[in-house]
């Protein structure tokens, strides 16, 4: 994976210029402020060419009497230029050789609303639970997460700190640091636990405490931008808070007891269900034969830390192909027995809008039951297949889900999949599977198998000289829905494995290094959704 050269500092008057913008940023944290900059695009969107003009453009729209002073609007691009730079040196790429110009016919084909391949009103239950598919939205956020964890808040420092890591940085907020103590985020109490309101009088019901906008006061807004994957991050905080409430734990041993119970969660709920067993098994045998001899692993294993450092960079591919989880999503959810509600839907009329959307405050009513939620009992409580279908609802997400450039107000997810994909210069589905298998080996899709019907394969064609090439997102989705829909098929597999597992192996805070750790919640290094759920259920964990 290539190197960039470290991005510069961040001086005082750049500083001064980011909280002169709106008086709500006076007393946030620096990094809390560049953050709210970078928006909900996280680092990604960053690493494009054309993200410098089209991010001061939106904020000079969005800040207009701010940044008509010439020297403000010098400091805020000259800034933006070193969050381009963060970014680029936080991505990586597994395979370089090829780019992949995705063609407007072909994204038409696929994603155009109503018509296209990926168009579905309907569903496609697996025998997954409803809860895996937002269990997967806060992974992602905790890899990728936005600009706070890109500045030393001591030196006022853009770094390559960012954590690739499984260390819920999303929620603890940016650096952790396990050895000198590190800090919460506030709003805390005196003993470290996390500042809930309780909705009701269940004691499973709460929510985060809230700016006066409604948004919430967490390390990272994305996890509010649903009220679904919020309650995967308030479902932490609780853990954490009873650890120390029950388990008589300090803040920063509750801490790294809850990372560890997550990380163990993860290998076993979320990627025991959406990976095929035998790639699991042999990519966590090879990654536990890397970090034992750092590089003499298995040649198989393509997802290393790398350059001059040995810094892990979480790769271009990963970042869009773990976007799979889009094809699990469903029109509507049922939270609790008798309480249905739609993800998104724009024609409902707010500010109380009835569906799932996030930026507001959690009500009782839309609280997850989560013993219910985790259980696939009923079809209704199944998530979707793992296949190309996508459901219509995600077509025209409300703008507390997309407020991010350069794809700014592009409510259709599979298209800004697509246009992300062609934006970063990412390689085919075919590429990437002789990277890691090599161009002779099996399981590698056909054109008919990706696209059966001969009259439109021209479209996967379109690029000078390259064949037929199928975007890697895409590419992925056919290939677990040829495999039946349950899980991830040979290179998904393989690629989320690594990345994700990677992030908790090769983690220097990480249970697979503790060989006698055993869960405070369970006494078993095998922890599991339902675990966290029994520890926390009916329990007070303001």
């Amino acid at each position: 994976m290539s190197e960039v050269a470290k991005p510069d500092m961040v001086s005082e008057q750049e500083l001064e210029m980011i909280r002169s913008l709106k008086p709500g940023l006076r007393d946030m944290p620096v990094s809390s402020a560049i953050t709210h900059i970078m928006a909900h695009g996280s680092l990604q969107s960053f690493t494009h060419d054309a993200a410098v003009p089209v991010k001061l453009s939106a904020m000079e729209h969005r800040h207009s009497d701010a940044l008509q002073n010439p020297r403000t609007k010098a400091d805020m691009e000259s800034l933006l230029t070193k969050m381009q730079a963060a970014a680029k040196y936080f991505f990586g790429r597994l395979d370089n050789s090829f780019h992949y110009s995705i063609d407007s016919s072909l994204m038409s084909y696929l994603t155009l609303p109503g018509q296209g391949k990926m168009y579905s009103t309907g569903s496609q239950p697996s025998d997954l639970p409803v809860s895996i598919t937002f269990m997967g939205q806060f992974i992602d956020h905790d890899l990728t997460k936005n600009a706070t964890t890109l500045i030393d808040p001591e030196l006022n420092q853009i770094d390559d700190e960012a954590s690739p890591y499984i260390d819920l940085d999303s929620v603890y907020g940016p650096r952790p640091d396990f050895h000198t103590g590190g800090g919460l985020p506030s709003p805390m109490k005196s003993d470290g636990r996390f500042e809930l309101t309780k909705l009701d009088a269940t004691n499973n019901a709460y929510d985060v405490m809230r700016k006066s906008d409604g948004t919430a006061r967490i390390a990272d807004g994305r996890n509010d931008e649903n009220q679904l994957v919020l309650q995967v991050h308030i479902l932490l905080m609780r853990i954490h808070n009873l650890l120390i409430k029950e388990k008589h734990l300090d803040a920063q041993q509750a801490r790294r007891e809850t990372i560890f119970n997550w990380q163990s969660v993860v290998l076993n709920s979320h990627q025991a269900s959406v990976l095929k067993a035998d790639t699991l098994h042999e990519v966590m045998e090879d990654l536990a034969a890397e970090v034992a001899n750092p590089g003499h692993g298995p040649a198989r294993l393509k997802y290393r830390p790398s350059g001059p450092h040995k810094k892990l960079k979480l790769p271009h591919e990963f970042a869009i192909g773990f976007r799979y989880g889009h094809s699990q999503l469903r029109n509507e959810y049922t939270v609790a027995p008798g309480r249905t509600f739609k993800l998104f839907d724009n024609f409902l009329v707010g500010p109380d809008y009835a569906d799932l959307r996030g930026k507001r405050p959690l009500k009782a009513e839309r609280a997850i039951d989560w013993p219910f939620f985790i259980t696939p009992d009923h079809e209704f409580k199944k998530s979707n297949r793992l296949d190309t279908l996508i459901t219509s609802a995600v077509f025209n997400l409300p703008e507390t889900a997309v407020p991010d450039n350069p794809t700014n107000f592009l409510g259709n997810l599979p298209q800004r999949n697509l246009i992300r994909s062609h934006e970063i210069r990412l390689t085919s589905g075919e590429r990437l599977f002789d990277f890691y298998f090599g161009a002779d080996a099996e399981g590698k899709l056909t054109p008919d198998q990706i696209e059966p019907n001969k009259a439109y394969q021209g479209l996967f064609s379109l690029q000078s000289h390259a064949g037929f090439q199928t975007p890697l997102w895409y590419y992925l989705l056919k290939e677990a829905e040829l495999e039946g829909g349950l899980r991830l098929g040979k290179l998904g597999s393989r690629l989320v494995g690594e990345v994700v597992g990677g992030a908790i192996y090769y983690n220097p805070v990480s249970y697979v290094r503790q060989p006698e750790w055993k869960s405070a919640i369970n006494n078993s290094r095998v922890v599991t959704i339902k675990d966290l759920v029994d520890f926390v259920q009916d329990k007070d964990a303001t």
